[in-house]
């Protein structure tokens, strides 16, 4: 039963360290795409070309050793923190997944971002983000 659990924390750990490698990796690809929470378009900017509605969602789940140790805190008593890391990681490939849609459409920023989290079931949560994706004329086009 012990190796059991201990293979568990491995093969999670890993799977989330690649993942957590992958975030940085991509997020560096579109570093260059502004966010924004504000409503207003940035104070430099001019009136945009096109705007449209543009949204993100992933669904992340929990592995074994997580979702052991969490029933057993939730057994003994106690604050389940074991899910914090798993929620900001949803956070995380909702916006880069909002990048990504943004740049496909050509974009230079997005505003008025927002995001959305629900527990799906005890072991698995989903983040949905969206904002209104701005195209801005390109000089001499």
């Amino acid at each position: 039963m012990a190796a059991l659990i201990l293979l568990g924390f491995w093969l999670g750990r890993q799977a989330e360290q690649a993942h957590l490698i992958s975030l940085e990796t991509n997020e560096a690809q579109y570093q260059d795409l502004v966010l924004s929470n504000s409503k207003a378009l940035p104070v430099s900017a001019q009136q945009p070309a096109h705007s449209e509605l543009i949204s993100a969602s992933v669904v992340i789940a929990s592995d074994a050793f997580k979702n052991f140790l969490a029933t057993l805190i939730s057994i003994l008593g106690g604050r389940i923190d074991v899910y914090e890391a798993l929620r900001e990681r949803a956070r995380r490939e909702a916006l880069l997944r909002l990048r990504a849609a943004a740049a496909a459409r050509g974009a230079q920023c997005v505003i008025n971002v927002r995001i959305e989290t629900h527990d799906i079931s005890l072991s698995s949560v989903e983040a949905f983000a969206y904002g209104t994706a701005l195209r801005y004329h390109t000089p001499g086009v």
